[in-house]
């Protein structure tokens, strides 16, 4: 991805993790972290904060944003543990039916639809940071999450809910 690091966290052991990702993905991803002696697996966050720590001494940066992508509710929860956005995938262990049953906001079917969370992550939300207490980010989150739960509900384009409510105060 163009200007991004791309990592991979799994809870599969770290040799079989870095010959599946170096065989079928070479040199796509920065990052391949499997389980390691004396790390918890997911949903333990560490992982996280272990490809977080890489990547910034890599490039030398103090904070560096991230979009936790993953394909089932571990995933979802190591996300939360770890306090970054999380986005599911419909292709992977578990099946968009039951992502959206076990509470899971955002789900994408397809890999390009990622670039829309990227630009929200990126551009829209940081611009609630600004704002008073009660219309942070946070909110605007929120406000994202229950959008999502309602275009759900009512069969509507969830897509199309989920970006409104992202502009939701911007005006």
């Amino acid at each position: 991805a163009q200007g991004h690091h791309l990592a991979v966290a799994s809870n599969k052991y770290q040799v079989a993790t870095e010959k599946i990702g170096e065989h079928f993905f070479p040199g796509v991803f920065d990052v391949i972290l499997g389980e390691r002696e004396g790390v918890e697996r997911k949903p333990n966050p560490q992982i996280v904060f272990d490809i977080l720590e890489i990547v910034q001494n890599t490039e030398h940066r103090v904070q560096t944003e991230l979009l936790y992508v993953g394909d089932s509710l571990v995933d979802r929860d190591t996300a939360k543990d770890a306090n970054v956005p999380f986005v599911a995938c419909s292709w992977g262990f578990v099946s968009r039916e039951a992502l959206a049953e076990n509470g899971v906001g955002r789900i994408v079917d397809k890999p390009e639809e990622l670039l829309l969370d990227v630009y929200l992550q990126q551009e829209i939300l940081p611009q609630y940071d600004a704002f008073d207490g009660g219309h942070m980010r946070d909110h605007a989150e929120t406000v994202m999450r229950e959008s999502l739960k309602l275009a759900r509900a009512y069969k509507a384009d969830e897509t199309m809910a989920y970006v409104i409510a992202a502009y939701h105060d911007l005006g």
